[in-house]
């Protein structure tokens, strides 16, 4: 981590103004519930249709901000994701060029290949979550959490119960995950390999049939893992929806007891936002 951020420190300053307008952009999203429950409170049971448009006129104008917000901070980070790329890119090609033969062939060509590719892809888009997207989740959490906590303690803590188990999940299927990646890795540098061995043994020899079984097995083991990895990945929208859609439906059985029993003074409105902030 500390590497990429060394090769990212270059661009600090559209880091840190997609951060400034990620953090926006996260702020409009908070602020809409907050004003739809004001639409339903003050509006709907008021029977008062200026109020109702005045709100509306506010939702439009939080929502034109956040939207101009979301796409110059994209900018912003796409512009730091293309010269942390090509920067990295150049570091690797560098580096290759400074090995020694026997460093050269202990790591062979086929590795080589990978890490000047897909390795990179996958590093700028862990940048790409550094320089723009990891700012919105702290951002819409907290920010949740405690507009959420404004409307009622207990319903707030509901939400805030659901965020351990959706973590566990995440943790436990990232484990599982991780190994099958790190396999077809290994399998895709000994494609590459196989790819370059290929042209060299076809032109000398003609051994393509050969050749095209070693590379159809290497294809198959390879797929074979990244299949498997993205059904456990598969797993994880469903789990984290039905932990956040009972959250909800126990937010709205207790918010109608609390209600009718005179224990919290939340309206239909405040409802309304709690299930927005979930």
């Amino acid at each position: 981590m500390k590497r990429i951020f060394r090769h990212m420190l270059p661009f600090w300053p559209q880091i840190l103004a997609a951060a400034i307008l990620m953090t926006l952009s996260s702020l409009s999203q908070l602020l809409l519930p907050t004003f739809m429950s004001g639409v339903v409170n003050e509006g709907v049971y008021e029977k008062d249709f200026s109020v109702i448009l005045e709100y509306c006129g506010q939702m439009l104008a939080v929502a034109l901000v956040g939207a101009a917000a979301t796409v110059l901070g994209r900018k912003c980070s796409a512009e730091v994701v293309a010269g942390f790329s090509a920067n990295l890119r150049g570091a690797v090609f560098r580096k290759a060029m400074s090995m020694s033969h026997k460093a050269f062939g202990r790591m062979d060509t086929g590795a080589l290949v990978t890490r000047s590719t897909q390795d990179v892809n996958t590093v700028s888009w862990v940048a790409e979550m550094l320089s723009g997207g990891i700012i919105s989740i702290p951002a819409l959490f907290i920010g949740g959490v405690i507009l959420s906590y404004r409307v009622d303690a207990v319903l707030a803590t509901v939400i805030l119960c659901v965020v351990p188990l959706v973590c566990a999940v995440v943790t436990v299927v990232g484990r599982k995950i991780s190994p099958l990646w790190e396999r077809s890795d290994e399998y895709i540098d000994r494609q590459n390999e196989l790819m370059r061995q290929r042209l060299r043994v076809i032109r000398a020899f003609r051994r393509e049939p050969d050749e095209q079984k070693k590379i159809a097995s290497a294809t198959e083991v390879m797929a074979e893992n990244i299949i498997k990895a993205n059904v456990s990945m598969g797993i994880l929208n469903p789990l984290a929806t039905f932990f956040l859609n009972a959250a909800t439906l126990i937010i709205l059985y207790l918010s109608a007891q609390r209600m009718v029993s005179g224990a919290s003074a939340v309206t239909g409105g405040d409802v309304l936002a709690m299930i927005q902030y979930v």
